[in-house]
């Protein structure tokens, strides 16, 4: 069964088998008759091919789709599938982002840097962390937990518990929940088990908490867990979570500041290529990707992130100006507002995120503007 069709019959899989309530990291699901699987007979999987389009609708590739509806037809489902080319789009996203990861990086200049053919294009930042997930799930028999350290975006925790095993939350993303990750892996450990994956937002959405990297970095080695990262609330500008001590894997919303139009989604994957696991991961997903990204919603990634570097300046101003307008008033024993969370108000947050961020240059200063949830949920 080709790729895009055993897309099709996950589909099927997820919605026979109901709502996972056994996660204790998320809300219990009042059971009832609207929670309850499709029986499997009621589900069929077809495919069906339409003239001028790839796979992954989004409403731009189905309004160009529109016009040729009457070619559509249907295809035995062991079709090979339709390759959807590289573009000049495509090749200017990956540069672009190749050139931005090692922008005055953390240390000086790499012995090794990022190439295009170091990261993966996909239709949103979800898709980037489901399909990782799904990759890495793969290299185990059966399948192994993953962690994930701090809280993060509501839809990644219910890929985490949808798809696999399951996996061990630590929400505060605190010193001591460092302490706790640790005694877990090594229960994991001592039980025979191994922990797939330590992931992790930088900071986290939407608390804000930051992460000491070293410290995660030390611990995924010890364990021999990969390290994986979503930068996309700190963002390439003002971030280096690369080199030799940095991440194995990076994923990003290209749908927040790098788009920055709220007119376009995309994701993407990048390879650590000083990672100890830099060569297992780069035959794991020369063996599992396949191009979805539409050159069509490429086309409008590539031109709206022209002007990236230039909006993240913009970013980072009026972010600092809110948190300070806000800590203001968060001083006043008669205001309503007790807290301001940001990495500039938590000293260890601080100094977590000081590690990371991006020397000054001429170009461009580094700071604290974070990413906004510039489209729907899912981005």
């Amino acid at each position: 069964m080709d790729e895009r069709a055993a897309y099709a019959a996950e589909c099927i899989d997820f919605a026979v088998k109901g709502p996972r309530v056994d996660d204790e990291n998320l809300p219990a699901i009042a059971e009832g008759p609207e929670t309850q699987p499709m029986p499997r007979e009621e589900l069929s999987l077809r495919v069906l091919e339409v003239e001028k389009t790839g796979t992954g609708i989004t409403t731009r590739v189905a309004e160009e789709s529109l016009p040729h509806v009457d070619s559509l037809r249907e295809i035995p489902i062991d079709s090979p599938a339709r390759e959807i080319p590289e573009s000049p789009a495509h090749l200017e996203i990956k540069e672009r982002i190749a050139t931005l990861l090692e922008r005055s990086p953390v240390g000086g200049e790499r012995s090794v840097k990022v190439t295009k053919d170091d990261i993966y294009l996909y239709q949103t930042g979800m898709t980037a962390i489901y399909k990782t997930h799904k990759y890495i799930l793969s290299t185990h028999t059966p399948p192994q937990k993953s962690a994930l350290f701090g809280f993060a975006f509501y839809a990644t925790l219910r890929v985490f518990s949808d798809f696999g095993p399951g996996y061990k939350l630590y929400p505060f993303g605190t010193a001591d929940d460092l302490t706790s990750l640790t005694q877990f892996l090594e229960s994991e450990k001592e039980a025979g088990r191994h922990v797939q994956a330590i992931w992790a937002e930088f900071p986290t959405n939407p608390s804000l908490t930051v992460p000491s990297l070293p410290r995660l970095r030390e611990i995924a080695n010890t364990y021999n867990a990969l390290l994986i990262i979503d930068d996309t609330v700190g963002s390439f500008a003002n971030i280096d979570l690369l080199g030799s001590n940095g991440v194995d894997i990076l994923v990003t919303s290209l749908t927040k500041s790098f788009s920055g139009y709220a007119d376009v989604m995309g994701g993407s994957a990048v390879l650590n290529p000083l990672g100890s696991r830099y060569q297992e991961l780069k035959t794991l997903y020369t063996a599992n990707y396949t191009l979805d990204y539409s050159p069509l919603d490429a086309s409008v990634l590539a031109s709206n992130s022209r002007d990236y570097l230039v909006r993240s300046h913009t970013l980072n101003t009026n972010t600092q100006s809110l948190v300070s307008y806000f800590q203001t008033h968060a001083q006043s024993p008669s205001s309503p507002i007790k807290t301001v969370q940001h990495p500039t108000t938590n000293p260890e947050f601080k100094a977590n995120y000081d590690l990371v961020k991006r020397p000054t240059t001429e170009e461009f200063a580094a700071g604290y503007g974070l990413n906004n949830k510039s489209t729907s949920n899912g981005a």
